[in-house]
């Protein structure tokens, strides 16, 4: 079945921002801190492949983003700066930290498809087709929104859901009672980072935690399907191509 059509994100917002959208004096004070020798919080940081994210450290990020705190880690995509999805002024921190337009909603991270329906409603079969054919994995689908995660949507009626590939993620999402809000580690507007020594450098200071796990596999997003209808409506392609998504359905 044909795909109903192709948008591409804007990296650009038309007219002028309202008074509580993040513009270029809350981008100024996030680079000011980058800059700064005095960190504004401590960070530990973990390195995959040495430490390995034994019990303990799994633990404490557990506790970490449960009390509202912010963490760093590689995706199969980008790195990825991340929150309890729930938690509001975990979301807040977020925003606040990547200078990031409050208009625009956070992608959610899920364990697996039974916790679908604490993000999300109305999931149609044609959805469950590409789940099981690209999840876990670098496909983000766009469902309406379950009542749950109106936060991390800000109000918005839909919002991204994604499960990514990996042990480390496969061993965090389980042990998490609730799903994360993630959105590229980066400064909203600038080139997502692949590679760990670099989001270390610009974020120590500013998250509880960065895990290191060298350059990401993929080093591309996520493509991006709006599935709250049928045909489905390509956002962005990326890591995986429309003509894979188009044979799979």
């Amino acid at each position: 079945m044909p795909l109903a059509g192709t948008q591409v994100f804007s990296t650009v917002e038309p007219g002028p921002r309202p008074n509580n959208v993040p513009g270029r004096r809350s981008i100024g004070v996030f680079i000011q801190a980058l800059n700064s020798n005095k960190p504004m919080i401590r960070t530990t940081v973990y390195r995959l492949g040495k430490n390995n994210l034994g019990q303990r450290q799994l633990n404490f990020l557990v506790e970490t983003l449960s009390k509202g705190g912010l963490v760093t880690f590689p995706t199969d995509t980008v790195y990825g700066i991340a929150c309890n999805a729930f938690h509001m002024d975990a979301i807040k921190k977020i925003y606040k930290l990547k200078g990031r337009s409050y208009t625009k909603a956070l992608p959610i991270f899920i364990a697996d498809a039974a916790q679908l329906p604490l993000v999300a409603k109305e999931v149609l079969p044609e959805a469950r087709t590409l789940m099981k054919a690209f999840w876990p994995g670098a496909l983000t689908l766009i469902f309406k929104t379950a009542p749950l995660a109106l936060h991390a949507a800000r109000g918005k009626s839909t919002l991204a859901v994604r499960i990514p590939q990996g042990h480390f993620f496969g061993k965090l999402l389980a042990a998490l009672p609730f799903p994360l809000a993630v959105t590229s580690a980066n400064k909203s507007g600038y080139p997502s980072l692949i590679k760990g020594g670099e989001v270390t450098k610009q974020f120590k200071g500013l998250v509880d935690i960065i895990i290191e796990g060298g350059s990401c596999k993929i080093g591309r997003e996520s493509t991006v399907v709006d599935v709250t209808h049928f045909p489905f409506t390509v956002i962005r392609e990326g890591a995986l191509s429309k003509q894979k998504i188009l044979n799979a359905i």
